[in-house]
């Protein structure tokens, strides 16, 4: 019998729960189906209390997903965005927010990214800025689109940077001539739009071996944040991230061997975590609990275990031993395996998703959540900090060896 290796075994595993995830919404499709045949087929019968209820979550997530997308007018006047020393979730979550705040709702005719005086761009904001170019696209009316624009900067390394990175194919801007060192090939997966899903093994493998060859993490550790972290986001991304006017989302890895960490960003262009939660079948329940309508508090709450906005997803009731959940699905698990994935590897995580945020360090402790006056980003952004190799050289200790 041939022996596979662990770089296929986990191709397989995070295959096997893509499958898995297509399977449960194909089966919800066909319920949903028969339930419109069952409530239409008997005229004058009582309907199903539970079959209208989930008819009623299917077209209230179709209203909000129409209204979500709905079509804008970009006719504000020019706005121009300055960006400043080091830009990114890397350095600085604060700074990020405020800046993102600055443009992410904004419907000028005419934005502009100031980068002269810029130092550095992290794989974090190039995620902001490609996203944010992709959501005016959805929303734009025809011809009524915003013309988005950036300027060089000072230093050559950060032109350079953004070249390789892919981001001048997203905001058009011919390729910088003044070329410094670029990061070797194989420290970075340039940022792109992903519309194939065809394509994604390879860009799954890709960045796989990023993290393999330059991360402090062991050999298991490397599996497990495969197996767990990759296959749950890439899984949510591929199914929150399509709606009926766009396909894409998106995906940018880089070892940054100064820093000490491997930047990973995944995004989607998706309605948010706070209003997946709010039209599935836990909703009410979440309304009931939370006492607010704040972003921050519904992506905290979606780090509990099953607690989904699926609307194949269980709503818990209580039982003679314990809670059941008499939908069977048991959805919900995946934010907070990523969690604790992230936590036994010494990866930091934070999560941007419309107005909310939380930000969570390499022990597992929430350092940063809340509810920002405006949005911060179009959809739904993951990132995920690392340890690289250097860094645990500089420590003194392998990662793997740490426990």
């Amino acid at each position: 019998m041939k022996k596979i290796s662990k770089k296929q075994r986990a191709h397989f595993c995070r295959v096997a729960l893509s499958r898995r995830k297509r399977e449960q919404l194909q089966a919800s499709l066909r319920h949903l189906r028969q339930a419109r045949g069952r409530v239409g087929s008997r005229p004058g019968a009582e309907p199903d209390p539970e079959l209208t209820k989930i008819l009623g979550l299917e077209h209230a997530r179709r209203k909000l997903r129409k209204e979500f997308y709905r079509k804008r007018w970009y006719k504000d006047p020019a706005l121009e965005v300055i960006v400043s020393g080091e830009f990114g979730l890397e350095s600085d979550f604060e700074k990020y927010l405020e800046l993102a705040s600055e443009f992410i709702g904004s419907k000028a005719r005419r934005i502009g990214f100031s980068l002269q005086d810029c130092s550095k761009v992290w794989p974090s904001a190039i995620t902001l800025f490609c996203s944010f170019k992709q959501w005016t696209e959805i929303t734009g009316a025809p011809a009524a689109s915003p013309d988005i624009w950036s300027s060089e900067s000072r230093h050559a390394s950060v032109n350079t940077y953004l070249a390789h990175s892919g981001f001048y194919d997203y905001v058009n801007r011919p390729y910088t001539t003044s070329v410094v060192a670029t990061p070797h090939e194989g420290e970075i997966v340039p940022i792109q739009r992903e519309v194939d899903l065809a394509a994604l093994t390879g860009r799954e493998n890709a960045i796989q071996d990023v993290i393999e060859h330059h991360s402090a993490l062991s050999q298991d550790e490397v599996e497990k944040f495969a197996d767990v972290v990759l296959s749950e986001i890439f899984s949510n991304v591929t199914e929150h991230g399509k709606s009926y006017r766009d396909k894409g989302y998106w995906m940018i890895t880089q070892h940054h061997p100064r820093a000490g960490i491997i930047s990973l960003c995944v995004a989607d262009n998706g309605i948010g975590i706070k209003r997946s939660l709010q039209t599935g079948p836990q909703g009410p329940a979440l309304r009931a609990e939370i006492h607010s309508n704040a972003d921050g508090e519904y992506i905290k709450r979606a780090l509990d275990a099953n607690v989904s906005g699926a609307v194949s997803g269980s709503i818990k009731e209580k039982g003679l031993l314990r809670a059941r959940f008499p939908q069977g699905r048991r959805r919900g698990n995946g934010l907070k395996r990523v969690v604790d994935t992230c936590r036994e590897c010494g990866v930091s995580f934070n999560l941007l998703s419309q107005k909310g945020f939380l930000g969570i360090d390499k022990s597992g402790r929430i350092r940063h959540n809340g509810t920002h006056s405006r949005r911060i980003f179009a959809g739904t952004l993951y990132h995920f900090s690392i340890p690289a190799k250097q860094q645990a050289q500089e420590d003194g200790h392998e990662h793997g060896k740490r426990r």
